[in-house]
Formats: C-alpha cells, structure tokens, sequence
C-alpha cells in the first residue's frame, strides 16, 4: 500500500507541476498572480462552507445509518448521544466535501478571472516585468505544491487521525476489547508510511482545521474515558473524587446523558436498588453544569465528593451501610434537585433503600437529615420533597 500511495502523491506532483509551470510561463507574472489569488480564495470559501456544512452532514448521516441499521435506533433517540455522532460524523467526512467544493468553486472564479485577465490584457506596466515568464513559472509551481496539498490531505490526514484516536482512546479497560491490538497495530503501521507521513506534514494543518469539532470531542472523550476508567475502578470515594476533578462539567454531563440507557453495566447487581441510585445520579450529574454556577468552588468539590461517595457505592454496595447512603444521597444537592423535580420516580428508588431500615434507624436518618438541613438552609419544598421520599413524614 505504501507504494501506491507514494506512487500517487509523486505522480500528482510532478504532473501537476509539469502543468502548471508551463501555463504559469504563457501566463506571466500578472495573469498567474491573478489566477492563484482566486485559487486561494477559493479555497478559503470552500473551507468556511465546509465547516458550515458539517453539522447538516452529520444529522444526515445519522439519519441514514439509523435507517440502515434498526438495531441502533434506539440509541439515537438519546439526544446526547445523537448530538456527539452528528459531530464526529460530520467532521470526519469534511475532508473529503471540502475537495469537490474547493475545485467547483475554483473553477466558477474563471467567469471573474477571464474578464478580469480582458481587462488588463492592455497595460503594458503589468505585462512589461523583468524576467516576466520566469516569475510566472514560478507562481505556477506555487499553485501545483498548492493543488497536491489539497488532493494528498486524505492520504496524510486519515491514518493519523485513526491512529491517534485509538491511541487516545484504547488503553482503557473500558475500551480495550472495543480495539483490539492487532487493530492498532495495523493502523499505526499505516501512519508510520513516510509518504503518509510526509503528506501529513504538508496537508495535516488543513486536515487538522477541517476536523477541529471532531478532533476536540476525540480528546474530550478520550479524557472522560480515561476519567471514567478510573472512577469506574476506584475502590474508595477518594480515588473517584481525584477522577472527577480533572473534567469540566459539561464533560461529566455529556458522559451521563450518553450512558444513561447503559447504567445497569456499571453496578455490579442490576436488580440492587443500588442500580436505581445510579440513574438517578446520572439524571442529575446531566444538570451538573448549570449546577456549578450556583456553586462556590468550594461546595462544587463538596458535591463532587458526595458523588464519588455515591459512584463507589453503587458500585460496591457493601462499602458503605444504607443509612449512612440515605444521608449521604439527601445531602447532594445534584440527588435533591432530582427529588424535587421527579419526586415520584425517586421515592419508588428511595423507598427501596429506606426499606431495609428499622423504626429507629428510619427516625436517626430523619433528625441528622433535618439537621443537616437546617445548618445548610434548605429550603422546606425540598426538605418535604426528601421526607416523602424517604418514608418519613
């Protein structure tokens, strides 16, 4: 493969070269200028319609891979989930719109160019240059390196994205039976091709700017994987605590609305109602972002801690006893939002955790609640919101 592909982007420059060059030398100098500043307004137009056209690319290549595999379909319901694919969608087939629309719109300048070239065709001071065939041979070569830059793109662009996101993405537990290493392993060898990557070198700012959204909810998601690889392992809330601090919010939010329908696969007993904690956590930390901005930094990290408290409970439900969970749980403003707004849903969650509990552990989990509550100010709809929830009104 590699040498076709040097065999291609060779043959390419030298052919383009050999032409340019020769009608860059019937041109001259003004007629080349001219001609290679609309190609390079060409290119500019195309890139900014092509970054414009991404997203409506991307919904509609969701509609019809949702359409071509009914199996899915019910995963694209998840508007999360549906907004992500748009993005990575519409930028990874970016490259490969912005070339056709680059050489159409290039070729529609010539109806300015023509007139254009007409109406200088006369002036003597713009035809009459030093070494006028030479400069225009030259702007010709210019716009042959110009126009291979543009068709080689794909070639560097394309090995090195894979491989970088699998690289970013695949050395998680999580993801690793989702890449397998032989997988990898051939990918890199493409990338490692010196004409791919002297192709890259060439073209990658090109490639890299045309796949910007893509490329930055890549590394985004390659740091929440790594994240929740790490909160998903963790053994203590402290160890989860650590994960969550080094994402953003709305990251934190994106990952919750995105697994949300997967919830059952992270708590180790999908029939505990320690399963049914851990959508209600996901329906909040969905609200994290706008949460934070009523927060101090200070009781953001707070609420992450009671979070990660929560994360490692559900997920080993023998580390932490129910009563110390309830208080742990009403003390979140993330699970106390949640209460408020869908107090129906979470008591039949809540209830099945309260019901463990005896007359009296019921009556202790009630006095630390409402002192907790009243050293914190909450406000009396979200105190009885968590009374009826709990069983204890």
């Amino acid at each position: 493969m590699s040498v076709i592909l040097l065999v291609y982007s060779l043959a390419l420059l030298v052919i383009t070269c050999a032409i340019c060059i020769y009608i860059g030398i019937r041109r001259g100098t003004f007629n080349s200028a001219l001609r290679f500043g609309f190609f390079l307004v060409s290119g500019i137009l195309a890139f900014i319609i092509t970054r414009l056209l991404s997203p409506v690319l991307g919904n509609a290549l969701v509609d019809a891979l949702g359409s071509m595999a009914e199996e899915i379909t019910f995963l694209l319901e998840n508007p999360a989930l549906r907004d992500v694919l748009k993005k990575v969608l519409g930028g990874i087939v970016a490259p490969l719109v912005f070339l056709p629309l680059f050489f159409v719109i290039d070729k529609l300048t010539f109806f300015a160019y023509v007139p254009l070239r007409k109406k200088f065709a006369d002036r003597q001071p713009l035809h009459n240059i030093p070494h006028d065939k030479v400069f225009g041979g030259v702007l010709g070569g210019v716009l042959a390196f110009c126009i291979t830059l543009s068709c080689v793109m794909p070639i560097g662009g394309y090995p090195q994205f894979v491989s970088q996101t699998l690289n970013q993405i695949g050395n998680t537990t999580l993801t690793k039976k989702l890449v397998p290493e032989d997988v990898k392993s051939s990918v890199d060898e493409v990338a490692g091709y010196g004409i791919v990557k002297a192709d890259y070198a060439v073209s990658g700012w090109l490639f890299n700017g045309l796949t910007a959204d893509t490329r930055a909810f890549v590394t985004e998601a390659a740091n929440l994987i790594t994240v929740a690889d790490r909160v998903v392992s963790a053994q203590n809330p402290e160890e989860a605590f650590d994960a969550l601090q080094q994402v953003p919010p709305q990251t934190i939010a994106t990952f919750a609305s995105v697994i949300k329908s997967s919830v059952t696969d992270l708590v180790s007993d999908s029939d505990s109602p320690f399963s049914g904690l851990a959508g209600l956590l996901l329906d909040g930390l969905q609200d994290l972002p706008k949460l934070q901005e009523s927060l101090s930094e200070e009781e953001y990290k707070k609420e992450l801690q009671l979070v990660s408290t929560l994360v490692t409970a559900a997920q080993n439900p023998k580390s932490i006893k129910t009563k110390e969970l309830l208080k742990t749980a009403v003390s979140s403003k993330i699970v106390q939002n949640i209460i408020v707004t869908n107090s129906d849903a979470v008591a039949a969650e809540i209830s099945a955790l309260a019901s463990t509990m005896s007359a009296k552990e019921k009556k202790e989990v009630k006095q630390e609640i409402q002192e907790y509550f009243e050293q914190n100010k909450v406000s009396d709809d979200v105190a009885n919101a968590v009374y009826r929830a709990l069983g204890l009104q």
